[in-house]
């Protein structure tokens, strides 16, 4: 059976990247399995599409195709502030997420075929699609796409839990803005965010 992972960060674009593959490998198998990796029960399927944060050597062994994406570390802390999931006025526990987001990214960046940043993805959602679906074999031409991330972009948010078919909470999606961590991170903690995580910054494009 072919395993395709989702396997970006959280609040990195992961449920984007999920949904554009789920839509584009439902073209060329409509019997594909998809779901959130806890919840994954193996049927008589042939491939499946599953979504994943923490690394896992079993899973990624496993998988054919690894698909991945990054954000500024800065804007996932207030992003994972505005979920309720850490407190970014606790330097220390923000500290602490920015170190575990990085790793996470890293892990699965160095096993995947293809690793999207948030910027392309919000600027470029098109051309992303069609990256997407090229990393999992399948050639999408620019209609085909623009209606996959209309498709995507219509999605209703879970109501007391995650949806369980396109895996978005309630409230799932917020103010995406790239660099919304302007204004709204405390200076010393943003700086302190870049000096602990300087290499990677400047490895993908967020520093010059």
């Amino acid at each position: 059976m072919r395993v395709i992972l989702a396997a970006g960060t959280q609040r990195s674009g992961s449920t984007w990247v999920f949904n554009v593959a789920r839509l584009s490998l439902r073209t060329q198998d409509p019997n594909l399995k998809t779901a959130w990796i806890d919840d994954y029960v193996p049927g008589t399927e042939t491939s499946a599409l599953l979504k994943i944060h923490i690394p896992d050597d079993q899973w990624s062994e496993r998988a054919e195709t690894v698909l991945t994406c990054h954000r500024d570390l800065r804007d996932i802390i207030v992003s994972l502030h505005d979920r309720g999931w850490v407190n970014k006025d606790d330097k220390g526990a923000a500290l602490a997420a920015a170190k575990t987001t990085r790793e996470c990214h890293e892990y699965w960046s160095a096993r995947s075929d293809i690793d999207l940043s948030y910027v392309e993805i919000i600027n470029h959602p098109q051309t992303s699609a069609q990256r997407i679906a090229r990393a999992c074999g399948i050639s999408i031409d620019p209609n085909t796409a623009a209606q996959i991330v209309r498709e995507v972009d219509g999605l209703i948010d879970g109501v007391a839990s995650y949806n369980t078919e396109n895996l978005l909470h309630p409230n799932h999606r917020r103010d995406g803005r790239i660099g919304r961590w302007i204004g709204n991170l405390n200076a010393d903690t943003a700086e302190a965010i870049v000096s602990d995580n300087r290499d990677w910054f400047v490895r993908f494009g967020y520093l010059t």
